[in-house]
C-alpha cells in the first residue's frame, strides 16, 4: 500500500476532473478584455512531457502557418504578429496576439522566498495585495511582453502598480524602470488569476 500511495503522490497526471480544460483559458483571458487570437494550455505540454517544446511549436504553425516558429530559437514574434509560450511541471501554455504579449504559468505551491522577492519586486510592489507567486507571474508575463520589443535584463526592472481585484482575478498596469530614467510610463496591462493549482499571468503592451 505505501508503494502505491507513493506512486500516486509522485504522479505527473491530476485526475481529469481536476484538470484545467483546454479553453477555460480563452474564456478567462476574454472576461479580463485581454487582446488575444488563441490561447491554449494543456498538460501534454508540461515541461515534464517529452518533446513539450516542439509539440507547442507544432500548434503554433498550425495556428500561424509560418515555418520560422517550429525553430526553437525563434521567440515573441512571427510573420503578422507575437506569440508567448510557457511551461510548469503541470501544464504548458500558448497565447498569440496582435501586439506584443507574454504569458508565465506556475504552479501555485512554489515558494518564493523573502530573499527572491525582495531582488524582484519593490516595498510598495509587495503592498500591492498579491501573493508574491502573483507577483512572479505578473512580472515575468510583463517582463515578455516588453522583451518582445524592447532590451530589457530582469523582471525587477518591470514595476507593477494600479492592481485592481476582481471576483476572480487581478489587473495591473506595468511599466519599464531605466536606471536613465526613473519616470513610470505605463507601457500595458495584465492580470494574474489561479485556474486550480495553477497561478498564471498574463500582460500586453499598449496598441
Amino acid at each position: 500500500m505505501a508503494n502505491r500511495i507513493s506512486r500516486v503522490k509522485a504522479g505527473r497526471q491530476a485526475k481529469p476532473e481536476h484538470q484545467i480544460k483546454p479553453n477555460l483559458l480563452e474564456k478567462k483571458l476574454k472576461a479580463v478584455k485581454a487582446p488575444f487570437r488563441r490561447a491554449f494550455i494543456t498538460q501534454k505540454w508540461a515541461a515534464n512531457k517529452p518533446e513539450h517544446r516542439k509539440l507547442i511549436r507544432k500548434k503554433l504553425f498550425a495556428l500561424t502557418k509560418d515555418p520560422q516558429v517550429l525553430e526553437l530559437s525563434t521567440v515573441s514574434k512571427w510573420d503578422s504578429g507575437y506569440f508567448s509560450i510557457s511551461h510548469n511541471p503541470s501544464y504548458g501554455a500558448l497565447v498569440t496576439a496582435k501586439q506584443p504579449i507574454g504569458i508565465d504559468i506556475e504552479q501555485t505551491q512554489r515558494v518564493i522566498s523573502a530573499r527572491v522577492l525582495a531582488r524582484i519586486a519593490s516595498p510598495q510592489e509587495q503592498e500591492l495585495g498579491l501573493t508574491p507567486i502573483e507577483i512572479w507571474a505578473a512580472k515575468e508575463s510583463a517582463f515578455k511582453a516588453y522583451s518582445a520589443l524592447y532590451k530589457i535584463r530582469t523582471i525587477s526592472e518591470i514595476n507593477i502598480r494600479g492592481v485592481k481585484k476582481n471576483i476572480s482575478s487581478k489587473t495591473f498596469k506595468f511599466s519599464f524602470i531605466s536606471s536613465k530614467n526613473s519616470e513610470l510610463v505605463d507601457l500595458g496591462w495584465g492580470c494574474v488569476f489561479n485556474l486550480r493549482d495553477t497561478t498564471m499571468g498574463i500582460a500586453w503592451l499598449k496598441a
